[in-house]
C-alpha cells in the first residue's frame, strides 16, 4: 500500500513547473504546484529520478519545495545548491553554498569560493578567503588571494592588521614582514613600513628594490644616514 502511495505521489510530482531564475535570499516563496505533502522518501526519490533523466531544473524544484517543508535541512539546501548550478543557475547555487557556509558547513566553503571566483562576487569571496586564512593553514596561494580581494574591495587596512596580528595561520613570515611593509606605506604608516622591513631584512637579505623603498622612508623619515645606508646595500645587491 505505502508503495503504491509513493508511486502515486512521485507521479504528481512530475506535474511540477519549472522554477523562476531569481532568487529571494530573505524567504524561499512557494512557487510551484507540487500536490504530493512532504514525504522524505518520496522527495528523495522524486529528485534522484529527475537527475537520472537529466532534467537538473525539475530536481531543483523538488529541492525548493522541500526546504518549504524543511527550512533549515542541509541536506537538501546541499541539493538544491548542486541542482542549480547542474541546472545553469550559478548565482542561485551560490546563494545556497553560502547560506550553508553561515550554518557552520565548513564543507560548503569550496564550491562557494569556486563559484565566488566564476561570478566576481567579491564580498563573498572575500568572506570566505578571511575565513579561510584565519582559520585554516591555507598556504601562499590563497593567502596572496586573500590580500588581493581585500585590496580590490578598498580594505587593506584589514589585511594590514591580521598581518600585523598574526591572524593569517601558517604564514611564511618573509612573506609577512614584505606585506605589511608595503601595506603600512600604502596607508600612510611610514615608520611602521620601515621597522616591517627592517624585520624583514633580518631574515632575508633586501633585493635592490626593496632596500630603495627602506632608503626613500628613512629619508622621508629625516634619518639621512639610514637612508644611506640602505642605498648602499641597494648598490651591493645590484648585478
Amino acid at each position: 500500500m505505502k508503495r503504491r502511495c509513493l508511486v502515486q505521489c512521485l507521479l504528481a510530482v512530475l506535474a511540477i513547473s519549472l522554477l523562476p531564475a531569481s532568487f529571494e535570499a530573505a524567504t524561499l516563496r512557494p512557487v510551484l504546484d507540487i500536490r504530493a505533502p512532504f514525504d522524505q522518501e518520496l522527495y528523495d526519490l522524486s529528485y534522484s529520478v529527475f537527475l537520472a533523466n537529466g532534467n537538473p531544473k525539475d530536481a531543483l524544484a523538488v529541492a525548493r519545495k522541500a526546504l518549504l517543508a524543511r527550512p533549515s535541512d542541509r541536506t537538501w539546501k546541499k541539493k538544491a545548491a548542486q541542482s542549480a548550478e547542474w541546472s545553469g543557475n550559478p548565482t542561485l547555487a551560490l546563494a545556497y553554498w553560502l547560506d550553508l557556509v553561515q550554518s557552520g558547513d565548513r564543507i560548503a566553503e569550496d564550491p562557494a569560493l569556486r563559484l565566488s571566483r566564476a561570478l566576481s562576487e567579491y564580498p563573498a569571496r572575500h568572506m570566505l578567503l578571511k575565513k579561510k586564512v584565519t582559520t585554516e593553514k591555507t598556504g601562499p596561494a590563497l593567502q596572496k588571494e586573500y590580500l588581493e580581494v581585500t585590496e580590490i574591495m578598498g580594505l587593506p587596512r584589514e589585511a594590514y592588521d591580521l598581518l600585523t596580528e598574526n591572524k593569517i595561520l601558517g604564514v611564511d613570515p618573509v612573506w609577512s614582514f614584505t606585506e605589511q611593509a608595503r601595506l603600512a606605506e600604502l596607508l600612510g604608516k611610514p615608520e611602521a613600513a620601515t621597522a616591517a622591513w627592517e624585520k624583514r631584512a633580518a631574515l632575508k637579505p633586501l633585493n635592490p628594490q626593496e632596500s630603495l623603498n627602506l632608503a626613500s622612508l628613512w629619508y622621508g623619515q629625516g634619518d639621512s644616514l639610514k637612508a644611506f645606508d640602505a642605498m648602499e646595500q641597494s648598490a651591493s645587491q645590484a648585478p
